[in-house]
């Protein structure tokens, strides 16, 4: 299944009865994204980024996710309150020596999170996954990210490697934890 810009996926219902509306993102949400991981990056909160991405850098991130989208080798998914972007996550090929394997990401904006946004989105990409045919799901996540980890194992994701101290996050070192979870036999 190949999956095109702007496709509307889901409307959503937040625990506090916000209106959510899930889609695949388009050339126009460019500013929006942008906006987005630079507000994660200014909270500091657990993503890889550590400083904020330039209008040339999401333009090249948006032209990588259109074209995998294009090709079948993934999805990636915007959640919109009041047509803001407020989470975004995805699932998309992992490697080429790995094309049975995708990887999955999600972030939610602060005060977005405990409202079942970020649950409903990794159930979204979990079945996204099976539908563009991936036996595996794999992710990566801080040590220190209780409450994902949390969410993960609820999932079904079992912890399969840790890497010691891999992240340096706020003056810490920090180990990185992948999760795996089979989708499909």
């Amino acid at each position: 299944m190949k999956f095109k810009p702007g496709q509307f996926i889901e409307e959503f219902e937040a625990k506090d009865g916000k209106k959510i509306i899930f889609r695949t993102p388009k050339p126009s949400d460019l500013f929006q994204l942008l906006h987005f991981i630079n507000s994660l990056v200014e909270e500091d909160t657990f993503i890889l980024a550590c400083k904020k991405r330039t209008i040339k850098e999401e333009k090249e991130y948006m032209k990588k996710i259109l074209k995998s989208m294009k090709e079948g080798k993934g999805v990636w998914v915007v959640a919109l309150h009041n047509e803001k972007i407020v989470a975004h996550g995805s699932v998309h090929v992992s490697g080429e020596r790995s094309p049975h394997v995708c990887e999955l990401s999600i972030s939610v904006l602060k005060p977005y999170r405990n409202l079942g946004i970020g649950k409903k989105l990794i159930d979204l990409l979990i079945n996204f996954g099976k539908t563009l045919n991936f036996k595996y799901i794999f992710l990566g996540v801080f040590a220190n990210n209780k409450i994902a980890i949390k969410l993960y194992k609820k999932f079904g994701f079992k912890q399969v490697a840790r890497i010691p101290k891999i992240f340096l996050y706020k003056g810490k070192y920090v180990d990185d934890i992948w999760m795996m979870k089979k989708i499909k036999s």
